[in-house]
């Protein structure tokens, strides 16, 4: 059972949405001594906020990725009309993000 499935259960809460920004920058000192990577690499910065129905956020985070060992994935709605977005204008846009698994150096 996912997470999402647990709180919604659990404490009859519907989670509705979210949005996320990425941005492409590059390791620090302290990046790269957590992420084992040069100063300098490649990181993909993910900032991430999951909202209730109500519009009330249930979850904010912020990543850093890999460079070398992430992949972006979008996938595009196309919607009906504008009042289908909503108010963060992100809703015609499911986002996912996948960590490549076993790569090689």
């Amino acid at each position: 059972k996912s997470l999402y499935s647990y709180i919604e259960g659990k404490y009859n809460l519907k989670i509705d949405k979210g949005i996320r920004f990425i941005e492409a920058t590059t390791a620090g000192d302290e990046e790269a001594k957590l992420l084992n990577v040069k100063k300098g690499a490649p990181l993909l910065l993910i900032e991430s906020v999951s909202f209730l129905d109500n519009g009330v956020p249930l979850e904010y985070y912020i990543a850093l990725h890999r460079g070398d060992r992430s992949r972006l994935v979008t996938e595009l709605k196309r919607l009906k009309s504008y009042d289908e977005i909503g108010p963060l204008h992100a809703d015609s846009i499911v986002s996912g993000f996948l960590i490549k698994e076993n790569l090689k150096k």
